[in-house]
């Protein structure tokens, strides 16, 4: 990852920043917040450009587990404000408890209605969230209801891509600069597959439980019903998954659980697409 961030142009990159001030400069911004890398980099613009900067961030059954901490850790780094919302997605959606397609949708809906509401009473200006440019060719129904929601996405806008977003991150020093990517733990249910509190819970700590052990770079456990999990890492780590120690003490933790089949992918991590 190093050497590639080396080759970008930087001067393409101060030119996209300069676009997202202009957009910022002088607002008063509630950020979409993860602690995620890209949401993180749009809190340090609103750092630099903003008048006024409050970080809001959704916890609840389908966060994983340490992630409150590392947002409050970097919200903590930038000496930025972080106010946390509990609420689970499935006891206020019928719809996205069902898991369809654009499950994502009806998700963004919810946490932009809540940030909605911030806003006004807050009397802020804008609600900015972290999507960034390269994330516009995948499959994303959350933008749709981030448009409809009025939510800017000044990365995205001005043309800022994944490794782009590291880059800046990384000069400026951020703890959550090479962070790998942590979707929503619902998107580890096949489509169609009803989410549940309980199956989350489920999740949270399987994947909790097993980073615990073994540190992979990158770890999905798939829920792909009937108490299969499908386990996947990134391809540097399929090596060391398919130790057999490793693989048995896997397949312990996923037991525990209360998974009764156990996939183990040899293809190595890759975001999940439902299916349309």
């Amino acid at each position: 990852m190093l050497l590639d961030l080396e080759i970008l142009d930087q001067q393409a990159i101060n030119e996209k920043i300069r676009n997202v001030e202009l957009v910022l400069e002088n607002k008063t911004v509630i950020v979409a917040f993860s602690g995620g890398v890209d949401s993180s980099v749009v809190a340090l613009f609103c750092s630099w450009y903003a008048k006024r900067t409050h970080l809001i961030m959704q916890i609840g059954s389908s966060v994983g587990l340490g992630e409150k901490e590392i947002a409050a850790k970097q919200a903590n780094q930038l000496q930025l404000g972080l106010e946390f919302i509990d609420y689970d997605e499935v006891d206020l959606s019928a719809e996205y408890a069902k898991n369809p397609a654009n499950r994502c949708y009806f998700c963004k809906i919810i946490l932009h209605d809540f940030l909605e509401t911030s806003r006004k009473q807050m009397g802020y200006d804008l609600v900015a969230n972290g999507t960034n440019f390269s994330d516009l060719s995948g499959h994303r129904p959350g933008m749709k209801a981030v448009k409809e929601a009025n939510s800017i996405s000044p990365l995205a806008d001005s043309g800022l891509t994944k490794q782009e977003i590291r880059w800046i991150a990384r000069k400026n020093n951020l703890i959550t600069w090479d962070k790998p990517a942590t979707a929503c733990l619902a998107s580890r249910f096949m489509t169609g597959i009803p989410i549940t509190k309980k199956g989350l819970r489920r999740i949270q700590l399987a994947e909790f439980n097993i980073q615990e052990k073994f540190k992979f770079s990158m770890l999905r456990v798939r829920d792909h019903g009937n108490d299969l999990a499908r386990v996947e890492v990134s391809k540097d780590d399929l090596q060391r998954l398919f130790q057999h120690k490793v693989a048995s003490q896997i397949t312990s933790i996923l037991i525990k659980e209360g998974f009764t089949s156990i996939n183990f992918d040899y293809k190595g991590y890759r975001p999940n697409v439902p299916t349309i």
